[in-house]
């Protein structure tokens, strides 16, 4: 069932905009997205950048562009995308879902109103999305772009940006946005105070430019609040542009205006931009970081800024990156998901609050296909399964307030959307328990034995009785994993035991006289295993 958001939804936004998460109002409208739909009055379209005259130009920001050949993509390039407050994700059925925040109507819904709200829409035939600070940016499958969200007044009805048909991928920053072209070329428009846009200048650029340098790009990324880009090209290289704060462009300034090759990177597939570093994928599967290291978002065991890229040790056969604001999500070809850095919200989903210098596994995912870690600590991590279910950890204060539980922070993964693909639905789902066959109590805790053989705990967890990690006390049942096939339950007062179909026998829970038997007196917040 969908839920309100906490009514200090406001006040963090206006903490957010005092800490300069929100972009002010003044510098979007001086890089409004001016598009043909738009509703933004004293407005002019964007065109693409041409070198003829005023007279020429004007004659040709009137036409129509008839260069494309309309080529239609069939694939869906990208289906979640975290952004700063709010989020999005394509279902397979091709359904837009967007949820968080809607100060800005970047959940592109005019019928909701700027009420944080969960927003459905339906025949759009999208190809690719992007979403981060308060923008949303949209490719059809037509090759068209469509854009909704911050443009310095509430803008939820989605604009179509003029002059672009021939569009394979999007991407957006916090008021800049990039479109890469059928022909491998990428264009930008937008805030550009660091040299984001790529362009040359350090200006805000209303006109829909070329970025430098670049030819068949493969993929872009901005960081979001921290603008910094990457592009990978099709030949493997990595290329960076914009805010250089942390180091992530070597031998550079700290602003960036024309793209510059990063080297000691080659046969990379993807990159991903986070505030000050940078993640790489190369064809191998392993992963490499570099940039800024003060919470351990290289994933190198330490704490110091690296300007040269370094392997990630531990991982291999990775097919997809993405970093957030100060973590990093990796997802192996076994469909697990792996994380490290940053971990204040629990966006790392190690069922703890504790910073992580070197990859952890995400516990609870499988079959995972597709991740996306938020683009600010507002927005935890998001995770798409093979059966087209979204999950999601981390900040439940703001952008997944309406989708999930009650606490502040998430440290486990949840399910947030059913992945049945006949869902049409307008409220979130948070997944049914099988058929139950029996209940056991404690003293303010339940468990439930499924006929699966799985087990579920809710109420109280201040010792670890529910066996689920340190988060808390559980109003809605949580499944407890890592221990296989349930036979038979024990519960104690707080403390509990079981015997799985394997034979083995697990305990967790209340330790303070050694009740447990695994040689300690320290309460068990996870099964564990006795020998």
């Amino acid at each position: 069932m969908q839920k309100c958001f906490k009514k200090f939804t406001s006040l963090v936004l206006a903490m957010m905009l005092l800490c300069g998460v929100l972009p002010f109002a003044a510098a979007v409208e001086d890089t409004t997205d001016i598009t043909s739909d738009t509703t933004i009055s004293d407005s002019t379209e964007i065109t693409e950048e041409t070198t003829t005259t005023s007279e020429d130009t004007a004659t040709a920001e009137s036409e129509t562009d008839t260069t494309s050949d309309n080529t239609e993509t069939t694939e869906v390039k990208r289906h979640l995308s975290g952004g700063g407050l709010h989020s999005l994700a394509v279902r397979y059925d091709g359904t837009l879902l967007a949820w968080g925040g809607n100060t800005y109507g970047e959940l592109g819904d005019p019928d909701i109103g700027k009420s944080d709200h969960l927003s459905e829409l339906t025949g759009l035939d999208v190809a690719s999305i992007s979403a981060s600070g308060h923008c949303s940016i949209m490719a059809k499958k037509d090759g068209t772009v469509w854009i909704w969200g911050a443009n310095g007044v509430y803008s939820p009805k989605m604009q179509q940006v003029s002059k672009i048909s021939d569009a394979v991928d999007v991407c957006c920053g916090s008021g800049s946005y990039y479109v890469i072209k059928s022909d491998g070329t990428a264009w930008s428009w937008g805030i550009n105070s660091n040299g984001e846009l790529g362009n040359g200048l350090v200006t805000n650029y209303r006109q829909l430019s070329q970025i430098k340098v670049l030819e068949n790009v493969r993929e872009i990324s901005n960081s979001g609040a921290t603008p910094t880009c990457l592009a990978v090209l099709e030949d493997g290289t990595v290329w960076g542009w914009g805010a250089n704060v942390g180091g992530q462009i070597p031998g550079e300034g700290h602003n960036v205006s024309t793209p510059v090759q990063i080297s000691g990177l080659e046969d990379i597939i993807s990159v991903s931009a986070g505030d000050d570093f940078g993640v790489a994928l190369k064809s191998d599967g392993t992963v490499w970081t570099w940039g800024k290291n003060t919470v351990g978002e290289l994933g190198d065991g330490t704490t110091t800024n690296c300007s040269v890229p370094t392997q990630v040790a531990g991982l291999s056969n990775v097919i997809d990156i993405s970093a957030g604001s100060g973590h990093v999500l990796a997802l192996k070809s076994d469909g697990r998901v792996w994380s490290w850095g940053l971990n204040s919200t629990g966006q790392l989903g190690d069922y703890t609050l504790t910073n992580r210098y070197t990859p952890v596994q995400v516990k609870g995912l499988e079959d995972i296909v597709e991740i996306s870690a938020g683009k600010s600590t507002y927005v935890g991590s998001l995770a798409m399964k093979k059966d087209g279910s979204i999950w999601g950890w981390g900040n439940n204060t703001t952008a997944f307030r309406t989708l999930l539980a009650e606490e502040p922070f998430l440290t486990r993964p949840i399910p947030i959307f059913d992945g049945d693909p006949d869902y049409t639905g307008g409220t979130s789902v948070l997944a049914d328990m099988p058929e139950i066959s029996q209940l056991f109590t404690g003293e303010n805790h339940t468990f439930a034995l499924c006929v699966d053989g799985s087990l579920w705990a809710w109420g109280k967890n201040d010792e670890g009785q529910l066996g689920v990690g340190d988060v808390g006390d559980q109003k809605t049942p949580v499944q407890i994993t890592g221990i296989g096939t349930v036979e038979t339950v024990v519960a104690g007062h707080n403390h509990t035991f079981i015997i799985c179909e394997d034979g083995t026998v697990w305990t967790w829970g209340k330790n303070d006289q050694g009740q447990l038997g695994v040689g300690n007196t320290d309460n068990q917040f996870i099964p564990v295993q006795i020998q």
